[in-house]
Order: C-alpha cells, then structure tokens, then sequence
C-alpha cells in the first residue's frame, strides 16, 4: 500500500471512512483490525463507534480507560478544534497513532443532552462538524456506525463518507437488512459512488443466494477467525498478525481503496 499524509490533500483533510451493515456482521472488529492495518502503514487514524447500548470504549481500551471522556461528553461540548477533542481521545497502546473516540460503560441516551434531547438537523450538523474535525487531525477518520440507518450518527456519517463499506451476514437476517438498509439510503438520496459490500461468515452457496436476491456482487467473504474472536474478547483488535489469507487481501484492498479515494 502507498503510505499517506492528509497534508497532502488540497484541503489537508484526512479520508472519512464508514463501516455499517447488519448486526453481528463484525463492524467493530473489522474497523480495528483496518485501524492497525493503516497504522503499520504509517497513517495515523482516529476510530470512532458511536453505540451506547454496546460501548466500544472498554473493549478497544480495556487496559485503562478513563470514566467521562467518552463520545456522549464531547458532543455535549460543541468541540470546535483539536485542543477540546483531545482530552477525550484514547490511544491503543503500542500504536499510539490510533486514536479511539467512543461510548463507554454506562454510558445511555439518556446519560447526555447530545443523545436525549437532540434531533433532526441541529443533531446532524454537530456530528457532520466533528468528523470533520477529526478529519483535520488524522489521515483517516473510521467510523463503526450501529445498524439502524436512521440512527443519528450513522445517516451523518454515510452522508459525509468518502468510503462506505456495507457488511451483511450472508443469511435471512443480513438479506433483510440488505433490502430494508439499502432501501432507506436510496431515499434518502446518499452517494453510493464510493460504496463496497462485503459479507462476514458463510459460504459461497449462502453468499451467491443474497447476492442474488439483492442483485448486487460483493467483494469477498471475511471470516471471524478463532484467533480474532479470541483477541476481540480481550481488547486486543488491532493487531495486522491476526489476518491471514482472504481476510488480509480483502482489508488490504479497502485500505488501498482508501488511500485513493479522492480529493474534494
């Protein structure tokens, strides 16, 4: 993979990338194992997963994380530069460019003002204002949004994605989900210009049938390995040794997708 700098965009701007797709499909897992791909690149990333009811801050930092600096507390902020998102980004130990900006234990809608009170436009653009922010502070801003595609977060974040990719578990469920997800994103008007779809666990038989019914092509399979769900039960998720085979080629291929997409 060529190695970036979002100082070398036209609008020093880092690439805003989203994971969403059918629950249990392995959006959290795979946006860190993306997240330490990038790293070993060179890049610096900031992962953000904006999901109360299953907070990530714990799981990607289970070693040290500190009660309060969690996603819900900085949007209460309004940040509006590197020096209010700082106090609140954690770092993956041994890579300390991955930064991590998430939800954390005991953390619900209703613990902020952002997630309770907050709709429709106004909730939109604080959200669309800090990916942006991020953006200007790393090379890639990864997003690991919640199923739900009327979920406040993950309509921003796909609108404002410069990479999307939509994960399905190759079953009656992800199918379901497939049609009901793609259907909400058609009417509300997102580009899909700069989408992928994968699947996560299955078969080729099981993939070729939705792929059928959805009368889309995905790029590939990716498997939850032993090893991986073994690492993820410990936090330990972004290390690049736990790919192997397919797993690697399709990670590398996003990340090469990436690295080219381009400049506004």
């Amino acid at each position: 993979m060529t190695k970036f700098s979002a100082a070398a965009k036209k609008d020093n701007r880092g690439t805003i990338l989203t994971f969403w797709g059918s629950p249990g499909s392995g959006k959290s897992t795979l946006s860190a194992l993306l997240s330490g791909l990038l790293s070993d690149e060179g890049c610096s990333v900031i992962l953000i997963s904006p999901d109360p009811l299953s907070p990530m801050l714990s799981v990607w930092r289970p070693e040290q994380w500190e009660n309060g600096k969690t996603l819900g507390a900085l949007l209460d902020t309004v940040p509006t530069d590197a020096a209010a998102v700082s106090p609140y980004l954690h770092y993956v130990r041994g890579k300390e460019n991955i930064g991590i900006l998430a939800c954390g234990p005991g953390e619900t809608p209703y613990s902020h003002a952002f997630f309770s009170t907050m709709q429709g436009t106004l909730c939109h653009e604080r959200v669309r204002n800090l990916l942006r922010l991020l953006s200007t502070l790393s090379d890639f801003v990864i997003a690991d949004c919640i199923s739900p595609v009327n979920d406040w977060f993950t309509l921003t974040a796909l609108e404002n994605a410069d990479l999307s990719i939509l994960l399905l578990t190759p079953d009656r469920r992800g199918l379901s989900y497939g049609k009901t997800a793609l259907s909400v994103i058609s009417e509300a008007r997102l580009s899909r210009e700069n989408e992928r779809f994968f699947f996560a666990n299955g078969t080729a038989c099981q993939t070729g049938w939705v792929e059928r019914e959805l009368g889309r092509r995905s790029g590939g399979m990716l498997t939850h390995k032993p090893e991986i769900a073994a690492a993820a039960a410990v936090g330990d998720c972004f290390s690049p040794d736990l790919l192997r085979g397919s797993n690697r080629k399709i990670l590398a291929q996003i990340a090469d997708a990436a690295l080219r997409c381009p400049e506004e």
